[in-house]
């Protein structure tokens, strides 16, 4: 007989007010998988590393789009064609780095878990 989906879990996936799914349960190290959206609510340095990473992903999009922009003022004068053309690059450059970014960011989020489960290990 299939599970109902709409019924919770177990007592972590309810909220305070017994609701199903009104504060969904933080990811555990051993559960910890890339681009689960609870990652960054598994402790406080998660919260502070998803911050940064978020910061550093939105000036990565406002330098990106700032290169599109310029590069396609520049292309309405014949003279500044080539610097056009190379602010369209870095603009592109800008783009590709971003997925590299969110990589970066649960990769950092797996090397914490790492950690927390190492030191769980060692005081057993």
């Amino acid at each position: 007989m299939p599970q109902d989906s709409s019924a919770p879990r177990d007592a972590a996936d309810t909220g305070r007010d017994g609701a199903a799914g009104a504060n969904p349960p933080a990811a555990r190290s051993e559960d910890a998988t890339l681009f689960h959206p609870d990652n960054r609510r598994r402790s406080p340095d998660h919260a502070r590393v998803y911050a940064l990473y978020e910061l550093v992903y939105t000036l990565v999009d406002f330098l990106a789009a700032a290169c599109f922009i310029g590069g396609s003022v520049m292309f309405f004068f014949d003279s500044l064609m080539m610097p056009g053309t190379w602010a369209f690059l870095v603009g592109s450059l800008l783009f590709a780095a971003k997925p590299s970014l969110r990589l970066a960011r649960e990769l950092t989020y797996l090397r914490m878990g790492d950690v927390d489960r190492l030191a769980k290990r060692y005081e057993q």
